[in-house]
């Protein structure tokens, strides 16, 4: 008889007035995120400014997302994460009858430590459907 694998449950923090790199990914169970699907996802993030945020770059990918953003002073990073999650999580499941959760539970979070990293790290973003589709000219699924 196996022992049952502990859940782990990363500490998120915030940093004031800094900005953040989020990454979040589909649950290992699911298949890859359809062009419909991601638009539903990239729809969710514009409104993120509509709540105090401000974009530097994001990216939804096929099997994760990439976001860079300053989360403002109304609301902290994660209530924009497991808002972003969960909307797009419930539109997922109702647009293209994918089972639930869809997204795993846990996301990875790192605030940059200056404001000079930003287009470092909005590059990588940015770079990110090149590097997994070397070749690709366009990609929609993109914020600035």
């Amino acid at each position: 008889m196996g022992t049952q694998p502990q859940r782990c449950h990363v500490a998120h923090y915030e940093v004031s007035g800094g900005t953040c790199h989020v990454t979040w990914r589909l649950q290992r169970d699911q298949s890859p995120l359809a062009p419909e699907e991601r638009t539903i996802v990239l729809n969710i993030l514009k409104r993120a400014p509509e709540f105090g945020a401000t974009w530097h770059a994001a990216v939804v990918m096929d099997d994760h997302v990439h976001a860079l953003f300053a989360p403002g002073q109304s609301r902290p990073s994660g209530k924009f994460v497991n808002s972003w999650k969960g909307a797009s999580g419930r539109l997922g499941s109702v647009h293209s009858g994918r089972p639930s959760p869809i997204w795993q539970a846990e996301y990875y979070q790192r605030w940059l430590a200056s404001p000079a990293l930003i287009p470092i790290c909005a590059e990588y973003i940015r770079n990110n459907p090149r590097r997994k589709w070397p070749g690709i000219e366009k990609y929609a699924w993109m914020l600035p």
